[in-house]
């Protein structure tokens, strides 16, 4: 396992957790005025966006905690400790459900 895999897996979910907060506002209820020329309006009261954020910054925290764990773990010279490990193991989990993207690599699976 190489530092590179971790570190290309991390830029892999901030990029998609990008493209998942950028396109939460596309999600609308039919009857909502932002369906029919998707933006995003503080007035709208529409659960699907605010629960597709909501996920969003779930996952861009634990991903934060995480990066955190590891930088912490690199300036004390640690390379690969358990967990380290477990971390790329939690993180190759996170990024399951985009295992379809082009920039997805089979190494990742868990």
């Amino acid at each position: 396992m190489h530092v590179s895999s971790l570190d290309e897996l991390v830029g892999f979910l901030h990029a998609r957790l990008d493209e998942d907060a950028h396109d939460a506002h596309l999600f609308h209820e039919l009857a909502c005025p932002c369906s029919v020329t998707p933006m995003r309006s503080a007035g709208c009261a529409c659960p699907c966006p605010a629960s597709l954020l909501a996920a969003v910054r779930v996952s861009e925290g634990i991903l934060r905690r995480y990066e955190q764990q590891l930088e912490r773990e690199r300036q004390c010279g640690l390379v690969w400790p358990l967990e380290s490990s477990l971390v790329f193991a939690v993180l190759k989990a996170m990024a399951l459900p985009y295992e379809l993207h082009p920039a997805w690599r089979d190494s990742w699976y868990p």
